[in-house]
């Protein structure tokens, strides 16, 4: 395995924890906001630079997670779109869904439009969209509903 290293025939994709901040309380995670430690986030030029440097070593697939990434949901996606024009192919990020709570407030459809067109924008490497939306319709994510009280 390390030869593999060595030669950089891996690691085939990059995992930035671009912050450690969460608002949820899953039970599951040791990031969750009840955590009682010191939280920060990296700077958005350090990871053009990690960025940068995983390009010219032959990276292809990126994820920016963390804690909640899209707590800086502007900041991800300006980084998201840098990868993409770095030549990075698979990019890919994660949300604990926050941003889908409070569905009954007359912004929300305007909100998740706002949301939904800028990461357009960016490269992100979507999976089958039939398969997706079938596995999420058909139950409720327990660890979801947990981490956000009065969802």
């Amino acid at each position: 395995m390390i030869g593999l290293v060595l030669k950089r025939a891996i690691p085939g994709q990059l995992v930035i924890q671009y912050t450690d901040m969460c608002n949820a309380r899953c039970p599951q995670c040791g990031m969750r906001k009840t955590e009682k430690f010191s939280r920060s986030k990296l700077c958005p030029d350090d990871v053009k630079k990690i960025i940068d440097a995983a390009v010219l070593r032959g990276v292809k697939a990126i994820s920016f997670t963390g804690g909640e990434p899209f707590l800086f949901f502007d900041e991800i996606v300006d980084l998201m779109k840098y990868a993409e024009k770095a030549g990075i192919k698979y990019i890919r990020t994660g949300t604990n869904g926050f941003i889908f709570t409070n569905h009954d407030r007359a912004d929300f459809k305007d909100r998740i439009t706002r949301i939904a067109e800028k990461l357009a924008t960016t490269g992100i490497y979507t999976m089958d969209q039939h398969r997706l939306s079938r596995s999420r319709s058909s139950r409720k994510h327990e660890g979801f509903t947990r981490g956000y009280s009065g969802y």
